[in-house]
């Protein structure tokens, strides 16, 4: 079994948390925005009807964010690489969002934003270490090499089985069809 690094264990324990905090208040904030929506449609309240739709939708965003987050730790926890890509994608999009959201608020906005972006990206560029990637088997384009044909991956040695040289047998035998 591959040993998992602490950062990753950490991260994994942080997505799990974060992951199980979003569905317990994605799922309070669909239940009441479903009931509310169901109380604005009983009683012909439009503005709470609305209201309470767009907490239903809300809501439902935040229980498959909180899916998405425990299904990304339960991959880091296996040392599985698609855990990896979902927790760098992950963090890719927070800086994306934080980077954007930047300009949109003022001085104040813009030295807040930036002090918030400091963990995602020390995330993102943890997750992109040589070692850390190694430890999920992920081994970047420039580093695949090509063996007579076929990728190999510079972890493992791969195996080039050649054909028989037909010479090699005994007389009167011929090679089977395929090894000649």
């Amino acid at each position: 079994m591959k040993r998992r690094p602490g950062g990753i264990t950490a991260l994994a324990t942080v997505y799990l948390l974060l992951g199980l905090f979003s569905l317990l208040w994605s799922g309070l904030v669909f239940g009441i925005g479903g009931l509310s929506a169901a109380t604005g449609w009983l009683f012909g309240q439009e503005s709470i009807q609305a209201m309470g739709g767009a907490s239903l939708a809300s809501g439902f965003v935040g229980l498959l964010g909180a899916g998405l987050q425990i299904f990304t730790a339960i991959g880091l926890f296996g040392m599985k690489r698609w855990g990896w890509f979902l927790a760098l994608i992950s963090a890719g999009i927070t800086l994306l969002q934080g980077a954007l959201g930047l300009f949109s608020g003022g001085f104040f906005g813009f030295l807040c934003g930036a002090i918030w972006l400091i963990v995602p990206a020390l995330i993102f560029f943890y997750l992109l270490k040589p070692d850390v990637r190694a430890a999920f088997n992920y081994v970047p384009p420039a580093k695949t090499a090509v063996l007579e044909g076929q990728a190999a991956v510079w972890e493992e040695p791969m195996l080039v089985e050649k054909s028989p040289d037909p010479d090699s047998f005994p007389p009167g035998e011929e090679p089977a069809a395929g090894e000649g």
